[in-house]
């Protein structure tokens, strides 16, 4: 009886728990029961305003750290809504056009990229691959490791085909990594600089 009495009443906790949690609570923890996340930090706002925040789970499971306020995440490819609010600002300042070509802020491209532009790098129309396409993940990815730099990489992007003309097809692409090298070139500040400056 007294095991019973302890199952209920841990039910019940975990019933007033669930029934005082906010809906977005609510959802992130339903998503990372049924995805397996181990963290997450959420923030809603509304005309500047926090109307609500959280931090639940591991930001390390490897290291046992809780996600706070102070946690820092890769954010990957959401960096490429920046990248693009970058470039238009600069054209908006008069510092490039949408339509020129990408030789024009890269002269070392090669010919293949004449026609590509640098709105097709902003639509995922460049014929340039994605970039975590090119990396065999099953293997020890020194191609990865090999490519650290923007040099590199581009240098590496110069050696490969492009999947089709420049504006012909649609497919996701790097051409945003491409972008953040025309930034730093056109600006002559650092990527994250600008960013900082100009947007955030």
């Amino acid at each position: 009886m007294r095991v019973v009495l302890l199952i209920i009443t841990s039910l019940c906790l975990q019933c007033a728990k669930i029934y005082t949690q906010s809906a977005a609570e609510q959802i992130i923890h339903e998503r990372m029961v049924s995805d397996e996340i181990p963290g997450i930090a959420y923030l809603i706002a509304r005309d500047g305003q926090i109307i609500e925040e959280g931090y639940f789970g591991k930001a390390s499971l490897e290291h046992d750290v809780d996600i706070t306020a102070e946690s820092i995440f890769a954010i990957a490819s959401m960096s490429k809504t920046y990248t693009a609010a970058a470039v238009l600002i600069l054209a908006e300042r008069g510092m490039l056009k949408l339509d020129d070509s990408v030789k024009k802020y890269i002269p070392e491209a090669p010919r293949s990229w004449e026609p590509m532009t640098v709105r097709h790098l902003l639509t995922h129309s460049s014929g340039l691959e994605d970039d975590w396409a090119l990396y065999d993940w099953n293997q020890s990815n020194q191609l990865f490791l090999q490519t650290n730099s923007d040099s590199l990489f581009l240098g590496h992007l110069f050696g490969r085909s492009l999947l089709y003309e420049p504006g012909t097809s649609h497919s996701y692409s790097c051409g945003p990594f491409v972008l953040g090298v025309i930034i730093e070139r056109i600006t002559g500040q650092f990527y994250g600089d600008f960013l900082n400056s100009s947007i955030f």
